[in-house]
């Protein structure tokens, strides 16, 4: 690897995304196979309107993306967490590189909010798009995987799906 590639970096949570690890832990004791604490969670640095966390146990790592909290009065459309998981789920063994999508909790009462979990996958960030400081064919080999994954996108048959 590049020294010019950059790491999503990860930070304690903040007081306004926090919650309750415990009641998390008993979820996900129950519903994630082969899930076995203690549990550590972290936030990812940057990131847009929902928060993403990292959980990590002394065996593997997972990713979690939840709607805003507590109980955030959202509309409808607003946060929808339960369409990116559908969307990721129904990608898998398509073209398109995702994660796996491992549960789904639509239950606010849980963590006080909606969220999903999926795999950590190991990967970089290229915040500026422009590459600085790569060879030319690095940058085209990063552009050409991405037109790839977009006509991949577009290849797949949603309504199979």
């Amino acid at each position: 690897m590049s020294n010019f590639e950059h790491f999503i970096g990860t930070r304690p949570v903040s007081e306004q995304h926090a919650f309750d690890t415990n009641a998390l832990t008993a979820w996900l004791s129950q519903h994630v196979e082969g899930f076995a604490g203690p549990l550590t969670v972290e936030m990812f640095k940057g990131g847009q309107s929902n928060p993403t966390y990292k959980l990590v146990t002394p065996t593997r790592s997972y990713v979690m993306r939840a709607k805003p909290g507590p109980v955030a009065k959202l509309l409808p459309s607003a946060h929808a967490i339960e369409r990116e998981y559908a969307v990721m789920r129904g990608l898998a063994g398509t073209d398109v590189p995702v994660p796996r999508m491992i549960a789904l909790c639509e239950d606010e009462s849980v963590i006080g909010r909606a969220f999903y979990l999926m795999e950590f996958m190991q990967g970089r960030v290229l915040w500026d798009q422009s590459l600085p400081g790569m060879q030319p064919a690095e940058r085209a080999a990063i552009y050409d995987e991405m037109n790839r994954v977009i006509a991949a996108l577009h290849r797949v048959d949603f309504t199979a799906r």
